[in-house]
């Protein structure tokens, strides 16, 4: 357990300094710690798609934020997806990454959406940050989440929200 703290904190320190970590640790009261992360007893809920699962009834995972998720998707910020504008991934020097103008539909008046479309790549995205109860970076900064009015098409290329592990979180 202790070699799992040590890597957590390392990571966060990553993603966002001394600062960071503190901010990530002190909003996110409310994670559980998997005592068995190679199962996941503790998620056999609804199936959301092939990689996401929510926890049911009973479980000591219900209802909580799991670190796990938390951890990678600030790893995604410290890898490039995020609002600095020095980074390659808003830089867009090869247009991938296109405002579509439409809103957010998962947080009304919170975000816009993206669409990334690369010869391998087709996302969108959302300049959502922190959920219901965040704000409108005015970047790509999340992945949209799914809902019916996240969805756009470009041509032949549909794009839709989904849940992933870089989904805005509040």
């Amino acid at each position: 357990m202790a070699k799992v703290l040590t890597l957590f904190m390392v990571l966060l320190v990553l993603a966002g300094g001394v600062g960071g970590a503190l901010w990530i640790i002190s909003s996110h009261s409310n994670l559980t710690f998997d005592p068995t992360p190679a199962s996941n007893e503790e998620f056999r809920g609804n199936i959301i798609n092939p990689f996401v699962g929510s926890a049911q009834t009973g479980s000591p995972a219900a209802g909580l934020s799991d670190l796990y998720t938390l951890v990678a998707s600030e790893v995604c910020h410290a890898l490039g997806l995020n609002g600095d504008g020095s980074e390659m991934f808003q830089e867009n020097a090869l247009g991938y990454l296109v405002n579509t103008g439409q809103g957010d539909a998962a947080f009304p008046g919170l975000g816009t959406l993206f669409r990334f479309t690369s010869p391998n790549v087709r996302m969108l995205y959302t300049s959502n940050n922190g959920g219901a109860a965040g704000s409108d970076t005015g970047d790509a900064v999340h992945i949209a989440e799914p809902n019916p009015g996240n969805i756009g098409n470009v041509g032949p290329d549909f794009y839709y929200g989904i849940q992933d592990v870089n989904n805005a979180a509040g």
